[in-house]
């Protein structure tokens, strides 16, 4: 648990959704694509951790849920 492929969820996240950095995922129009890949990921896929720091990059705040598939569930909601 804690990476896919030997990936961090942001690397995964931008290399899913062909983002040529990181950085891209903050952009509005990638948010489709993101919610489309997150849909796909299993929770335990990633650590808590690793969840809750890509959630607060993403949507720029932070995420106070406790499990892995209540932040996967609010990440959804915050991509809509």
């Amino acid at each position: 648990m804690g990476t896919m492929n030997g990936q961090s969820l942001l690397e995964y996240l931008s290399n899913s959704t062909n983002c040529n950095y990181i950085s891209d995922l903050r952009m509005k129009e990638k948010r489709i694509e993101i919610s489309r890949v997150i849909k796909e990921i299993s929770p335990d896929d990633f650590s808590l951790i690793e969840w809750k720091d890509a959630y607060q990059y993403i949507l720029g705040e932070k995420c106070v849920v406790g499990e892995q598939i209540e932040i996967k569930d609010k990440f959804l909601q915050g991509l809509s």
